[in-house]
């Protein structure tokens, strides 16, 4: 049986010292900023580029991923991390289901597109 499709995802450096992601782990340890990894990873394997940024799981599949303790701690991260502008919620009310977008999905994905393509303009200038 064979994995996901691999994909990979741009991640800030400075990742962890983002006002929100410390806000999610001083209130909810580790299993908050590791939640919100898992929900850009969910993303990053959205298969239509119309959905980029956007996430469609469960609260028991966000758990699982996250190695958090439960659904219900899922469902409070993903709460406060909308209030905190990191997502949007765009679920149905659904207490099980999770979909939520990145707002700043792509300006994220394209910085490190840049990002790339200038190191390798550096490689190829190198003598």
């Amino acid at each position: 049986m064979s994995g996901p499709k691999r994909a990979y995802l741009a991640l800030d450096a400075c990742f962890p010292h983002d006002a929100a992601i410390e806000e999610l782990g001083e209130t909810h340890g580790p299993g908050g900023p590791l939640a919100i990894v898992a929900l850009l990873c969910a993303a990053k394997r959205q298969p239509l580029a119309s959905l980029a940024g956007e996430v469609f799981t469960s609260a028991k599949q966000l758990a699982a991923e996250a190695h958090l303790d439960d659904r219900q701690q899922a469902m409070v991260i993903v709460g406060d991390a909308h209030r905190l502008g990191l997502i949007e919620d765009l679920s149905s009310g659904d207490s099980r289901e999770i979909h939520v977008r990145f707002p700043r999905w792509k300006d994220w994905q394209e910085r490190q597109r840049n990002a790339d393509n200038q190191a390798a303009a550096r490689e190829r200038r190198k003598p």
